[in-house]
């Protein structure tokens, strides 16, 4: 009998767990700091970049979440060098060195969230780590680009963002993150915002 119990209990446990499984996917755009230590003494700036990202994630309670995200990221940083830095180095013609960690850069990651229900939906935040491959870029005649063999990184970061219910199986989600990426002697924090859509099993 306490056999049958536990079993009963188990199994309802596991029906919960996976009525609470979601999957979601998102697209946005992300902008990186300048990676520390510095390549290159110039002015720079960091474009805003596409991000993309699939989650899949299971409710560990009413009020905690796990789960995985595997997403698409570039990490670019564009330098001007001055005029002088052309003449003295012998060049024809002036251009832009560009600094790129990964064409692309898949970050791979676990996380686990504190959600706070609301009527129509839920927030929630949390933290994340998991690792980073970062692939060849390809060759530009007019940019030096770095990090150009396949390599993995460290990551780490926590997010932030809310979830729309919209039927019982689709909802909507909005997310903001910051991320820590160690790549080599490299690190640079990089920052996604997304939209996405959520299914409920």
């Amino acid at each position: 009998m306490k056999k049958l119990i536990l079993i009963l209990t188990c199994l309802s446990y596991a029906t919960a767990v996976w009525a609470q499984i979601e999957i979601r996917a998102s697209a946005g755009a992300m902008t990186a700091t300048n990676p520390n230590p510095n390549n290159w003494e110039f002015s720079h700036s960091t474009p805003a970049l596409p991000f993309a990202a699939v989650q899949i994630s299971t409710g560990l309670s009413k009020n905690w979440q796990i789960g995985l995200e595997a997403s698409y990221a570039t990490i670019k940083i564009q330098y001007q060098p001055p005029k002088s830095f052309y003449t003295s180095n012998g060049y024809s013609e002036e251009y832009k060195i560009v600094d790129q960690y990964g064409k692309p850069l898949v970050p791979i990651l676990a996380f686990l969230n504190r959600k706070i229900t609301l009527p129509k939906g839920y927030l929630y935040c949390g933290l994340a780590v998991g690792t980073a491959i970062a692939f060849k870029p390809r060759e530009s005649f007019k940019a030096k680009q770095l990090a150009q063999n396949k390599s993995i990184g460290i990551i780490a970061g926590a997010q932030v963002g809310y979830t729309l219910n919209i039927t019982s199986r689709v909802d909507l989600n909005t997310e903001i993150a910051a991320r820590h990426l160690k790549i080599g002697k490299a690190n640079i924090a990089y920052f996604p915002a997304s939209l996405g859509v959520c299914y409920n099993l």
